[in-house]
C-alpha cells in the first residue's frame, strides 16, 4: 500500500502543479504583449517562503473592491523576490505582480519539471507490464544466482542456512563454506 501511495504522489504531481500554477500562467503570459503599469492597489500583506534553498512558495495579498484577493506562486529559483509590485496590463486590466512577471519561465519550468516527474513515475509504473519481468534476472539483467533466489525449491533442500539462522557464527567460515552445514 505504501508503494502505491509513493506513485499516486509523485503521478500526482504534474497536474497538480498545473492545477495550482496554469491559470495564473496562463494570464501572465498574455500580459507580456501587453504594457504593463503599475497598478493603484494597496498590498495588505506578503511574504515568500523557500524549500530545500531553490523551491519557492510566494502568497501576496491585497483588498480590490472591499473583496480580499491574493496570488499564490511555485517556482523554482536561486534567488528570492526583493520587491513586489501588483501591476496591470494598460489595455486588458488583468493584475499580476513583479514576481509574476520576472519569475515567469521559472514558473513555467517548474511546471514543465513536475509533468517530467509525473511521466517517469508513469514509466516506472508500467515498464514491468510492457516489458514482463524475468525473476532470473535482477533489475540490471544479471542473472541471479539459484541461492539467492527466492522462489528455488532447492533453498532448503541443499543445505543453504538464512541469514537469520548464521547469524550466530557472523565472520566464521564452516569447513564446507559460509552457510553450509556440516
Amino acid at each position: 500500500m505504501g508503494k502505491f501511495l509513493f506513485y499516486m504522489l509523485f503521478l500526482m504531481f504534474g497536474p497538480l502543479l498545473l492545477y495550482m500554477e496554469g491559470p495564473q500562467i496562463k494570464d501572465d503570459y498574455y500580459l507580456r504583449s501587453d504594457t504593463i503599469i503599475d497598478a493603484d492597489i494597496s498590498s495588505t500583506g506578503s511574504y515568500c517562503r523557500s524549500k530545500a534553498i531553490v523551491v519557492k512558495m510566494c502568497t501576496f495579498m491585497y483588498r480590490l473592491d472591499g473583496e480580499s484577493e491574493e496570488f499564490d506562486y511555485t517556482f523554482l529559483a536561486l534567488r528570492s523576490p526583493d520587491t513586489v509590485v501588483i501591476q496591470k496590463g494598460q489595455q486588458s486590466g488583468h493584475l499580476t505582480t513583479t514576481v509574476g512577471q520576472d519569475f515567469f519561465w521559472n514558473r513555467v519550468v517548474t511546471v514543465a519539471i513536475g509533468f517530467l516527474i509525473s511521466g517517469f513515475t508513469f514509466y516506472a509504473m508500467i515498464s514491468p507490464l510492457l516489458f514482463g519481468r524475468d525473476d532470473e534476472d535482477d533489475d540490471f539483467g544479471n542473472p541471479i544466482p539459484a541461492q539467492w533466489r527466492q522462489s528455488d525449491p532447492s533453498r532448503q533442500a541443499d543445505g543453504y542456512e538464512p541469514y537469520a539462522s548464521r547469524a550466530h557464527n557472523f565472520g566464521q567460515q564452516s569447513p564446507q563454506g559460509f552457510g553450509r552445514r556440516g
